[in-house]
């Protein structure tokens, strides 16, 4: 049986069929003698999880807690960008024409990506009983927030069947919930939290098929669900993340020892089952629209400047994995360190899943920081994992009790820049109001900074409670920015003001042409699908018809010198962009000579 320094391991008995959680306390051993001999308590697994009884309340807790703070000011208030309108517009045009199948954005076909996203969103529409076709932000965004909640709970699921340990999984919980990309990506009306939601439900699966591959028992269990989430995220967002992922915990099962059989604990025949259910819609969609699969090819090694065999040494993925995970850039280290030392079976799968899964999608031409968003419930379960580990060891040693203080203390700075930064940007006005948001910030940066208090009040005595006041420090955070709306982008605000203020100036029937502009803005808020023409090329194919109103940006009026008018209506310019204006036409100069 092996041995360890570690206060807590978990140990595979293969003969027995059992798993047990091994706990070892350290004893004192004749000087001089540098083998360590201690008592071994051996307890069964089930009785580790037994241990813990308040888990559940504790997860409960605190997912009623990031509701509080993460579906605040998730509808009109905060208006769709660019990005998110794809997916609402297509939706709202989708139930306009009463055709699921072939969806549709600003009259045209949209077939380059899959349509799942659109069918929850026009569902989410229809069941809520809104009236009309146009689904409303709100609505919009519920799938999204429902996935990430979902999302609590199945990383809570993968971390306590990857180590056994109920402590474990609400940890990692936590530690995802309260992570910078969740909440950004909760918010989103973007198909990436349930693209993260269905890759984490497949690790899920394989673990659970790992597991019961080296109890001896059925892995068909484990086997259906990993392959069907990876079936459902082809219609969500594409094979990419699923592939790479499931790649790289092949690799790691081949590397165990005793090395599994793979086709048993993966049963590569059901995923061609389920993937063959999915492969007829889209073969539909290539048959449909010409040159469809030649993007769909392209979509992860486009055309760029850098040859695709440097790709991968750019690091951005790595690097943006551990901004994605912020305010726990401590912690994602301690999970790098932890699982290279301790070579745990679990731990290595879910490592080599996402360095695999960081190595392929490093090939792709252009940087998307949302790639590694399907990473991070595994990064969490590796981060609680060693977290929890090192506190058990902390017990009983005073050398890790100091480091865990450290860590801790670590962790407690990054919260402290988190909430000063916010503090910072607060001090703007709204793009929408044109209020501070200072005022509406401030009474959760205060609860953060009571949570930070508690934190170092706790660190050496109750390490636990340390965590919990951390977390509440950046849930606190977290409401800050969700309640004083410092996360709206203030240009897709603007555009959306100008887009709604257009029917009340030019009127359902007036003539109106688009120069310049976000066309998907102009759709949603504003009601009017537009192709996008210059000045001087519809008034030479339509001599005669009354002068029309122009969108356009206000260098397009000195392009048209010809032209005379005014400005009704103006977009302010913000930094980084270029002001919108609305410029209704008096009259056309007659050429000169």
């Amino acid at each position: 049986m092996e041995r360890s320094d570690g206060a807590v391991r978990w140990y595979q008995n293969r003969r027995a069929g059992q798993r047990f959680h091994l706990s070892y306390r350290r004893s004192r051993v004749a000087q001089g003698n540098r083998d360590f001999k201690g008592a071994m308590i051996v307890k069964p697994w089930s009785a580790a999880v037994r241990a813990c009884p308040g888990t559940w309340a504790a997860l409960v807790l605190f997912v009623i807690l990031l509701v509080g703070v993460v579906a605040i000011n998730c509808g009109a208030s905060r208006p769709l960008d660019q990005h998110e309108i794809y997916v609402a517009q297509t939706a709202s045009e989708m139930i306009a024409r009463g055709d699921p199948l072939i969806p549709y954005y600003l009259d045209a076909p949209r077939l380059e990506k899959p349509p799942l996203p659109y069918w929850l969103t026009a569902a989410t529409h229809l069941a809520l009983g809104a009236d009309g076709a146009r689904v409303t932000e709100f609505e919009a965004r519920l799938p999204s927030l429902v996935a990430g909640l979902a999302l609590i709970f199945v990383t809570f699921a993968l971390a306590r069947a990857a180590f056994g340990e109920r402590r474990v999984g609400i940890v990692a919980a936590a530690l995802l919930g309260s992570s910078w990309y969740f909440f950004a990506y909760a918010r989103s009306v973007r198909p990436e939290m349930l693209y993260a939601l269905l890759c984490t439900v497949q690790m899920l699966g394989i673990v659970i098929a790992a597991n019961r591959a080296e109890e001896g028992r059925s892995t068909l269990a484990g086997a259906l669900l990993a392959w069907g989430a990876v079936a459902l995220a082809l219609l969500t967002k594409g094979p990419q993340l699923p592939a790479f992922m499931m790649a790289g915990a092949a690799l790691a099962l081949w590397l165990r020892r005793p090395r599994p059989a793979l086709g048993r604990v993966l049963r590569p025949w059901i995923g061609l089952g389920l993937v063959a259910l999915v492969v007829p819609y889209y073969a539909y969609l290539a048959v449909q629209a010409e040159g469809v699969a030649q993007f769909w090819a392209e979509q992860m090694v486009q055309n760029t400047d850098v040859p695709i065999w440097l790709r991968p040494l750019r690091f951005y993925y790595p690097v943006r994995l551990v901004i994605a995970f912020l305010p726990w850039a401590v912690a994602a280290g301690l999970a790098v360190v932890w699982t290279i030392r301790r070579r745990q079976p679990n731990a290595l799968l879910l490592g080599w899943a996402i360095v695999v899964a960081l190595l392929f999608v490093g090939f792709a031409g252009k940087l998307r920081q949302h790639y590694i968003l399907p990473l991070l419930p595994l990064l969490a379960a590796l981060a609680a994992a060693a977290a929890v580990e090192l506190y058990d060891r902390a017990r009983t040693e005073a050398g890790t009790r100091r480091l865990l203080g450290w860590l801790v203390a670590g962790q407690a700075v990054l919260v402290l820049a988190a909430l000063g930064s916010i503090a910072w940007r607060a001090q703007a006005a709204h793009p929408l109001s044109d209020m501070p948001m200072l005022p509406a910030a401030l009474p959760w940066l205060a609860v953060g900074g009571v949570g930070l208090v508690l934190a170092c009040m706790f660190v050496r005595a109750r390490p636990p409670a340390a965590l919990a006041a951390l977390v509440a420090s950046v849930l606190a955070a977290i409401g800050a920015i969700s309640w004083s709306g410092l996360d709206v982008q203030p240009h897709w605000a603007k555009g959306a003001v100008f887009a709604a203020k257009l029917s009340e100036t030019v009127g359902r029937d007036g003539a109106l042409i688009l120069d310049s502009g976000d066309r998907g803005t102009i759709a949603y808020y504003g009601g009017r699908t537009l192709e996008a023409t210059p000045i001087d090329a519809w008034l030479a194919a339509n001599p005669g018809r009354p002068l029309p109103y122009v969108i356009c940006r206000p260098v397009c009026r000195s392009r048209a010198h010809k032209l005379e008018g005014e400005v009704v209506l103006r977009q302010h310019r913000i930094k980084g962009t270029q002001a919108m204006i609305l410029y209704r036409i008096t009259r056309v100069r007659p050429a000169g000579p």
